[in-house]
């Protein structure tokens, strides 16, 4: 191939080869540097995660505790106690209710909590975050009160499970008098092993929370150490110790050796542990020590080598090609591209586009503006076909009137006649403003209501305003009115109407509606029209409704022109569409 080694590919090759095996040297003396890294990580990593198991659940707890202060103290609570006996039925369900609301806007305060139990030994009931109000044997009371009482910690056993416990008058703890109420909160002992499960950072979740009041445990998984002897076993071994710091042991569990990190809380008097098998503290730094350091290292160099030179070749390349299509998408085919890149592909691709570009520009220039002036040739020799026979029955008209000596409606009759043909002889502009169009056609009516005595009859509907200054091509209503008053208006008896009305279905067309009620349209005269309208006639061999027709699409768009049908009065319906002016760019 043609200049090779100027190839992208093949220096994109070369250089990441380039690059690669010098760092490739560096491997075998960061391995053992790697290795003891990744260990010393392992423990501390391992450390830090039972602190957060501990601290973490200890916050929680220690946040329990506030609200349950707040709690024993809150007037509803409080209010209940002492009123109970004087309290109206309606009154002492309403409380109730309250309180139960209370323990469980508490209870879903935080995802440890299962139930709050509040009791009131002087009545031997109990309300719950449940909902509930019940009996409770008093046997039952002073048997969680005594259990509360023999655990000098914020963390509890009572039958079996988690719970803190909170007593008014807080003397109560110590002394043999019974309290006037007191409350139970009982933990979640599933949110617990959630806890201790989704911090873990191996994948067999071993971890496990010790309660040194009751030598009892809560592991992260329910077959974690499935032998009751090796459980036991492992609480023997951690005992409490210095809340501040973390400590590790070894230990032999179901066969299987274990590294044992662990920390205490004083607060609640439990442990953290997490047990880590021997086997992977080992395996770790060996497998993984290079990959994670040296390739880590290795990958984010060789990725910024090789951004840097795909910048070089591709990237920027590329952009200044972006850049230059989207510059001559706007319309400017003189911006040309310097042939200095690197690879000879794209000295190629520019080199064909700046060929593209010059030869555009030569195709504007010698085929645009001779379009152009072929298209404002038509549009004059369109507007110039203009029947002259109207020209000459309004002068036997007005001759008429001045030889009956209606001089009054002569001079309204050749007033509008001077309007209309300064209208039409107006060459110089091809657009108008539709309130132009509109006094033109309206101006046409009124001289063809003069010659027919007033046996016509028009409606025509005021232009909106929001369109009287929209520009549209010059004669294409009066044109319209005049094919209706000569082909279509004649009615067997009766008085002829001709009405015009405007309508706007979307944001993006305006439409003119003609119609007349004339009885001479058969439905094969139509369909004629409706073919015509949409045959390619050539221009110079265009009259009347087609003249239109072609003029409206040829200034707007292929959506606008003109649809004919039959009026609801029995004549023709003239459609006739323009673009409203945020759809069409107009020009003079």
């Amino acid at each position: 191939m043609k200049h090779w080694y100027r190839s992208i590919y093949s220096i994109l090759f070369i250089a990441l080869l380039l690059i690669i095996f010098p760092l490739q040297a560096t491997q075998f003396s960061m391995y053992r540097w790697g290795r003891d890294a990744v260990s010393d990580e392992l423990n501390s990593a391992a450390a830090s995660n039972v602190i957060y198991l501990r601290d973490n659940f200890v916050e929680n707890i220690q946040s329990i505790n506030v609200q349950l202060e707040y709690l024993m103290t809150n007037s509803t609570i409080t209010s209940f106690f002492i009123n109970h006996d004087h309290l109206a039925v309606w009154d002492y369900y309403v409380t109730v209710a309250q309180i139960n609301t209370l323990l469980a806007l508490i209870e879903y305060s935080n995802p440890y909590l299962e139930e709050i139990v509040l009791y009131y030994t002087d009545y031997n009931i109990s309300l719950s975050s449940d909902e509930k109000i019940e009996t409770v044997e008093t046997d039952l009371m002073n048997r969680i009160i005594t259990e509360f009482r023999q655990q000098n910690s914020l963390l509890m056993e009572a039958d079996g499970y988690m719970a803190i416990g909170h007593m008014v008058p807080s003397t109560a703890y110590f002394k043999d008098e019974l309290p006037q109420y007191f409350v139970e909160v009982i933990l979640s002992e599933a949110a617990v092993r959630d806890h201790l499960s989704s911090f873990s950072q191996y994948s067999n979740k071993n971890a496990l929370m010790i309660n040194h009041n009751t030598g009892t445990a809560i592991k992260s998984t329910e077959n974690m150490l499935g032998n009751t002897e090796d459980l036991s076993s492992l609480i023997a071994l951690i005992k409490p110790q210095d809340s501040n710091s973390v400590y590790q042991s070894s230990v032999v569990l179901n066969g299987e050796s274990y590294v044992v990190v662990a920390c205490y809380s004083k607060p609640i008097n439990c442990s953290f542990a997490q047990l880590i098998p021997a086997e992977t503290m080992q395996t770790i730094p060996n497998r993984f020590a290079f990959f994670i350091v040296l390739f880590n290292a290795l990958a984010l160099v060789v990725v910024t080598l090789f951004l840097l030179i795909m910048y070089r070749l591709v990237k920027r390349p590329m952009n200044d090609l972006m850049n230059a299509f989207s510059v001559t998408g706007s319309g400017d085919f003189s911006y040309q591209l310097a042939l200095h890149y690197a690879s000879y592909e794209y000295n190629e691709l520019v080199a064909q586009f700046n060929a593209m570009t010059e030869r555009i520009k030569e195709l504007i220039q010698s085929n645009y503006e001779q379009t152009i002036r072929l298209q404002h040739a038509e549009l004059k020799q369109l507007q110039a076909q203009i029947n002259p026979h109207f020209l000459y029955n309004s002068f036997f008209f007005l001759r008429h009137m001045i030889g009956r000596n209606h001089d009054d409606q002569a001079k309204s009759f050749a007033s509008y006649m001077g309007k209309y043909f300064k209208y039409i002889t107006k060459s110089d502009v091809n657009l108008v403003p539709l309130q132009m169009e509109y006094e033109h056609a309206a101006n046409y009516l009124s001289i063809q209501q003069m010659r027919f005595e007033d046996d016509i009859r028009c409606e025509i509907e005021a232009i909106p305003e929001a369109y009287s200054t929209m520009l549209v091509p010059r004669l294409i209503l009066q044109p319209i009115f005049e094919n209706v008053l000569v082909h279509g208006i004649r009615k067997s008896g009766g008085e002829s109407v001709v009405r015009m009305f405007f309508s706007q279905e979307d944001a993006c067309f305006l439409h003119i509606l003609i119609e007349d009620n004339g009885d001479q349209l058969t439905d094969d005269k139509l369909i004629q029209l409706q073919q015509n309208l949409n045959l390619d006639t050539p221009i110079n061999e265009t009259t009347g409704l087609i003249n239109i027709h072609k003029r409206l699409k040829l200034y707007f768009n292929s959506d606008c022109g003109l649809i004919v049908s039959r009026s609801k009065l029995g004549g023709l319906l003239v459609q006739l569409t323009v673009a409203l002016p945020s759809t069409k760019e107009y020009t003079t």
